[in-house]
C-alpha cells in the first residue's frame, strides 16, 4: 500500500519530468539557427561586463560613448544584433558534453541546438534550480576534486552578429 509521502514523491518526480520536457521544447523553439547570422565578434559573458555592453547597445560601438551628432552608419538593431551562444567555459578543460550522460539535459540541449538566443529568450528559460540561467547557465558544477562551483561548466558567449 502507498503512503502519502510516496504519492508526493511520485508527483514531484512527474512535475520535474514535465518541467524538463517543457524546457527542452523552449530551447528548441527559442532563438534562431546560427546559420542565419554572420559573426562579427564574440566574447565570454561575465556579470561585470553586462553594464559596459548596455552602452554598446545604445551607441552601436562597444566601449564608446554616444557621439554628439547622429551618424548614418548602421547601429545595433538596424543591421547588427547582440545574441548569445551557449558553450563550454574558457577555463574548463575537456569536452563540451561529459561522457556517460553526466552533462545535464538542459546543457546538452542548448549545445546541440546550435542556436543564437536573445536575452529575452534566455530569461524565458529555467535551469531547474531557481537560478538565473543568464548568470549561472545550467546551475552548479561538481568539479573533479569534489568541490562545487556556483556556475556550471558552460557559459553564455556574447556574439555580435550581422543579420544575413
Amino acid at each position: 500500500m502507498c503512503n502519502i509521502n510516496d504519492i508526493k514523491r511520485s508527483l514531484n518526480k512527474e512535475d520535474k519530468v514535465i518541467e524538463l520536457a517543457r524546457q527542452v521544447k523552449l530551447i528548441r523553439e527559442l532563438g534562431e539557427p546560427a546559420r542565419k547570422f554572420r559573426i562579427i565578434d564574440e566574447m565570454p559573458m561575465t556579470p561585470n561586463m553586462i553594464a559596459d555592453f548596455q552602452l554598446a547597445i545604445k551607441t552601436g560601438v562597444p566601449g564608446r560613448p554616444p557621439k554628439a551628432k547622429a551618424t548614418n552608419r548602421p547601429t545595433i538593431g538596424d543591421k547588427y544584433e547582440i545574441r548569445w551562444r551557449y558553450d563550454l567555459r574558457g577555463d574548463v578543460e575537456g569536452p563540451k558534453k561529459l561522457p556517460g550522460g553526466r552533462t545535464r539535459v538542459f546543457c546538452t540541449e542548448l549545445i546541440d541546438a546550435n542556436r543564437y538566443y536573445s536575452r529575452q529568450d534566455i530569461n524565458t528559460m529555467s535551469n531547474g534550480f531557481n537560478l538565473s540561467v543568464f548568470e549561472f547557465a545550467g546551475g552548479y558544477w561538481t568539479q573533479p576534486d569534489g568541490s562545487v562551483s556556483p556556475q556550471c561548466r558552460h557559459q553564455w558567449l556574447m556574439v555580435f552578429v550581422e543579420k544575413k
